[in-house]
């Protein structure tokens, strides 16, 4: 063998040996960083779909470390309770939601939030016929209905004399896009910021199912 055929071939271990590493080292920052879970609910569609007969079920990654804010979809874990929402409000923040043509439109301290992710509007007949709309009932609204109308009667404390909904400083508030359909903050309120354990930064649609079935045997 000639020198250059030996160089060559010295270069070329080289190169294997730094992709092989740097795969590695990328390996490890994955596992470090991120952790999966699988959407096992309807609350959050039409973003991340759950297996009901007609879709599969889609698989999030999310980032353990990473600092949320407004608008991000957050993995919340209390006690053996595991929820997928949006972040709505901030602590601190006023929550509100405005009945205007013929739609409860929410407010976020005094801004109108542009939510084209929603499944849906929530309007006073999705309301007043939801399965439970007792708990939507709120005396105090001129249509006898708000989605915040059990939160008011729990928690009236944390309300102002505008009925805004003061998220509590050390809480998040966060509501399903899926909203009528979707158990959160409406009518639990704020929960503890220490309960989030990371942000969602990848979404393995039903599409990629079978990519989704991949990592989680490699992962």
């Amino acid at each position: 063998m000639n020198m250059k055929s030996s160089n060559n071939l010295w270069w070329a271990k080289r190169l294997i040996d730094v992709l092989l590493y740097t795969i590695i080292i990328w390996i490890v920052i994955f596992l470090f960083l991120y952790d999966s879970a699988v959407v096992y609910d309807i609350s959050m569609q039409p973003t991340l779909n759950a297996d009901s007969g007609v879709v599969d079920t889609d698989i999030v990654y999310y980032n353990k470390l990473r600092k949320y804010t407004r608008g991000d979809i957050i993995i919340v874990q209390c006690e053996d309770e595991m929820i997928i929402k949006r972040v709505v409000a901030l602590g601190g923040d006023k929550v509100r939601y405005v009945y205007e043509n013929e739609v409860y439109k929410l407010y976020i301290n005094d801004q109108l939030v542009d939510e084209n992710y929603v499944k849906e509007d929530i309007t006073l007949p999705s309301l007043s016929n939801a399965k439970n709309a007792v708990q939507y009932i709120d005396p105090t609204d001129d249509t006898g209905y708000n989605p915040l109308g059990m939160l008011k009667s729990n928690q009236s404390e944390n309300f102002d004399s505008e009925g805004n909904y003061i998220v509590p400083e050390d809480q998040v508030f966060v509501l399903g896009d899926n909203r009528l359909h979707s158990t959160d903050s409406k009518t639990k309120g704020g929960y503890d910021r220490s309960c989030v354990v990371g942000v969602v930064e990848m979404i393995i649609t039903s599409e990629d199912n079978m990519v989704a079935k991949l990592l989680e045997l490699v992962f």
